[in-house]
């Protein structure tokens, strides 16, 4: 493998691909997904904070159908 120049990863991965679809070609790559700290959810939340710093994280998460953890960063 070292005399090739390639590395482990790479013989291994292609290995696998070829066992898989039967062909050494590039799988299509999945897509990053979107962010979902927009600047616009980011003024929402933290104006529905400024007017009641006592609300819910939770309840805004569902709110805005995304998890907890988004809502607190």
């Amino acid at each position: 493998m070292n005399m090739l120049g390639v590395s482990r990863t790479f013989t291994w991965r292609t290995k696998k691909v070829f066992k898989e679809t039967g062909k050494i070609i590039r799988r299509p790559e999945q897509e990053m997904k979107r962010s979902l700290r927009t600047p616009r959810l980011t003024k929402a939340v933290a104006g529905k904070i400024l007017c009641n710093p006592a609300r819910s994280m939770n309840k805004m998460a569902q709110e805005y159908y995304i998890s907890t953890k988004s809502i607190r960063r």
